[in-house]
């Protein structure tokens, strides 16, 4: 984020950008060493967090997973397919075969969250992304993701809760994918003198000017489209998916007249 700060402006990690480099230190410094020094005092390693002595379903301090698995794993953790039914709510928590640490689920995580498949196209528009220079903060918001997935498939198996864990990195992807492709379709509308044929009639090169326009109208339209349909998708799997049983805090059980009064406006609409 800050690499011409650093290696073109200097104004940071420089003798010019002293202050500033201190300033932008500091707050981690402050945080970070009293945390690794309680780390130290109660566990008896400064990078020890206590992660390994969590109440929880299984014991973490034997867990061993294999790595057979894992690719499994981290397919149920981000593409694992929704499960439907034809009654309220609609959804269902889906249904595995691995053998390891597994909590209710919707789904994974681009399942529940289907405007995030958007973050998928980061690649393809590598150019608009570096042009505005955030393509480097992409490729390490994605690293990043597929670090912590990895991570916690490893250590903890899989569940909707660790969403919180790389959700708002694939969510930020998301949205520069989305302001880089709104760019590329942009940077497409053909100028007043492109598409110009020498060899033909300005008849012709109109002609070859509106077909591009109205081209670029379409696609532009269609991203639109699929833009809300996700977002309308997101919205509308979320909602329902609050009132699945099965997954950790259901709502059937946590607001049993909310859900009541919820599932009584689709009698008769369903078996």
């Amino acid at each position: 984020m800050f690499w011409p700060q650093i290696t073109k402006h200097r104004t940071l990690f420089s003798r010019k950008g002293l202050g500033a480099t201190i300033g932008a230190l500091v707050p981690f410094v402050v945080v970070t060493v009293p945390l690794l020094i309680y780390n130290r005092v109660r566990f008896g390693s400064f990078l020890d967090f206590g992660a390994n002595y969590n109440l929880t379903s299984f014991d973490m301090t034997t867990r061993k997973s294999s790595l057979y698995i894992l690719p499994a794993e981290m397919f149920n953790q981000l593409f694992q397919p929704l499960s439907t039914t034809a009654a309220f709510p609609f959804l269902t928590t889906v249904d595995t075969a691995i053998s390891s640490p597994q909590e209710g689920s919707l789904g994974g995580f681009f399942a529940i969250y289907p405007v995030a498949i958007l973050a998928l196209l980061f690649i393809a528009l590598r150019k608009q992304l570096r042009a505005h220079k955030a393509w480097g903060m992409t490729v390490m918001m994605v690293t990043f993701t597929l670090i912590v997935v990895l991570f916690g498939c490893y250590k903890c198996g899989t569940s909707m809760r660790y969403y919180g864990d790389f959700g708002y990195l694939l969510m930020l992807t998301t949205a520069l994918t989305v302001f880089a492709c709104d760019t590329a379709l942009r940077d497409n509308i053909p100028a007043q003198n492109d598409a110009l044929d020498t060899t033909g009639s300005s008849s012709t090169v109109l002609a070859n000017q509106q077909d591009a326009q109205n081209t670029q109208v379409i696609a532009f339209r269609i991203f639109r489209i699929v833009l809300l349909v996700l977002v309308f998708l997101t919205i509308l799997i979320n909602l329902f998916g609050m009132f699945v049983s099965g997954r950790i805090c259901e709502w059937k059980l946590l607001c049993p007249d909310l859900y009541a009064t919820v599932r009584s406006w689709f009698i008769g609409l369903t078996v």
